[in-house]
């Protein structure tokens, strides 16, 4: 229940909130790596809540996959990514960057 209730405060899915729990032990590349895998976990459940009709949990899992993304990006550059204004941050650096 704990972990739901923080994922739902942190407006990141469960798998992400646990993902940041265990990355804090990781190094960078490894951590990388798990954001990664997350993409690609969430990416695959979203298509499998659309193909189901429900677009709601479907547009949750790929909010979680950009999400995932972000945060990968953030660990190869040294950036802040844990709460939704880093992410705006985030963004905000990249599409700079372009």
């Amino acid at each position: 229940m704990f972990i739901n209730e923080e994922s739902r405060k942190r407006d990141v899915a469960v798998e992400l909130f646990l993902a940041d729990l265990l990355a804090q032990r990781l190094d960078p590349k490894d951590r990388v790596d798990i954001y990664l895998k997350i993409h690609e976990e969430l990416l695959r459940h979203s298509d499998d809540e659309y193909a189901k009709g429900d677009l709601v949990q479907a547009s949750e899992k790929l909010w979680g996959a950009v999400v995932a993304l972000l945060k990968a990006v953030a660990e190869l550059r040294g950036w802040e990514h844990y709460s939704h204004r880093d992410y705006d941050v985030l963004i905000s650096k990249l599409f700079k960057i372009i």
